[in-house]
């Protein structure tokens, strides 16, 4: 799975880091306007070849974000969300949701990673700040392992959650893991579950005997936990 680390967001400005990986030439960068439509695949703004920079026009135009630093096993990605922003690409103002899609040395372009969440300009002036999420996880079939199998949605937040309440608004039993490689739990048709302190960043939803409505509430720390 390939994913962005999310390095800063400002009004103007997101600003995106990928760890590099040999067997990729480039890496293809597409947004959404709501986790359903990422999900089904996001619109592409721009690919960047491995281990180089690139800066959305208005950027350049107004050297915006000019901060010298070591991108030493990175590519790194700096757009204005306005130069994008499209039907189905949010602007400056809304919440966006961002995937990575890596390329490799044979010029195949490979599935999307993760869904990264982008929160819009202002979000971290608070030390705590809460992130709602609506979205329909998909009916894809478990595991006796109970990991999450193929084909979840995997949603990767901006920071650490410490406090996570998930309901199920639909009519199948939603399956969440927190990553990956964690054992999934049910949230039965119509009930909600608060999870206290559980520090982690991504999460895995399914729906299990089919498609099912889900809400989310993720407290994020922007900073040292306390």
């Amino acid at each position: 799975m390939t994913s962005a680390q999310l390095i800063e967001r400002h009004p103007g400005v997101v600003d995106l880091a990928v760890s590099n990986n040999p067997v990729y030439s480039s890496y293809t960068i597409g947004a959404a306007s709501t986790l359903d439509l990422a999900f089904a695949g996001t619109t592409p703004l721009v690919t960047v070849r491995r281990g180089r920079t690139y800066r959305s026009p208005t950027l350049q135009r107004n050297r915006i974000n000019m901060v010298g630093e070591s991108n030493r096993g990175l590519t790194r990605v700096s757009y204005d969300p306005k130069d994008f922003a499209s039907a189905t690409v949010p602007g400056d103002s809304d919440i966006s949701f961002v995937r990575i899609a890596p390329v490799d040395n044979a010029g195949v372009t490979l599935p999307e990673g993760p869904i990264l969440v982008v929160p819009p300009p202002g979000y971290w002036t608070a030390g705590r700040a809460n992130l709602t999420l609506n979205g329909t996880a998909p009916s894809v079939a478990g595991q006796a392992n109970l990991l999450p199998p193929a084909g979840t949605m995997l949603v990767d937040l901006p920071k650490f959650a410490t406090n996570i309440t998930i309901y199920n608004d639909g009519g199948s039993p939603l399956a969440v893991a927190f990553g990956s490689g964690r054992q999934e739990f049910l949230i039965a048709a119509g009930e909600s579950q608060l999870f206290p302190q559980t520090g982690i960043s991504m999460v895995s939803l399914r729906g299990d005997g089919g498609a099912t409505a889900f809400r989310a509430i993720f407290a994020l720390v922007n900073g040292l936990l306390a």
